[in-house]
């Protein structure tokens, strides 16, 4: 009896068929995993931005900036979106294996989903990282000059 199965036609099953099918559910099987870690980084991300909010407030760096329901709501909507993108890319792994058609596809798969991972929670870090940055780096104001500020708009 032969190792391989044939088909109802008669025919040898196509190994490129099998290949593709155990692909997908290689990345299908991981896809949990992975939304699972973009959210635990966006949560992160959200504590690293109040953070950066709090020390901003703390150095009266920006009397404008605060955290507010109508804020939150913004960055939960753009984190949803980024969320959506991220699962588009990710769909992609089957296609960059199809491609590159790596010899030995398991080690290019964990390494692949590995970077794509550390890349898409790296892009996640990008704003909270920033937004430290620029509120520790920007001069205090002096207290009175922060709680007096007015704002004049031109006439025309």
């Amino acid at each position: 009896m032969s190792a391989r199965r044939e088909t109802a036609a008669g025919d040898l099953p196509d190994p490129r068929l099998d290949a593709r099918r155990e692909s997908r559910a290689w990345w299908k099987a991981r896809r949990g995993r992975y939304n699972l870690a973009l959210v635990a980084g966006g949560v992160l991300a959200f504590a690293g931005y109040c953070g950066a909010v709090s020390i901003c407030i703390g150095r009266n760096a920006d009397p404008d900036v605060e955290i507010t329901i109508f804020t939150m709501a913004f960055q939960a909507v753009g984190f949803g979106i980024a969320l959506l993108l991220a699962n588009v890319f990710y769909g992609l792994g089957p296609l960059a294996e199809r491609i590159v058609r790596p010899s030995r596809p398991e080690p290019f798969r964990q390494w692949l989903f590995a970077a794509g991972l550390v890349f898409s929670l790296a892009l996640i870090a990008v704003i909270p990282v920033w937004n430290l940055y620029d509120r520790s780096t920007r001069p205090s104001l002096p207290l009175r000059e922060a709680r007096g500020r007015t704002w004049t708009f031109p006439v025309s």
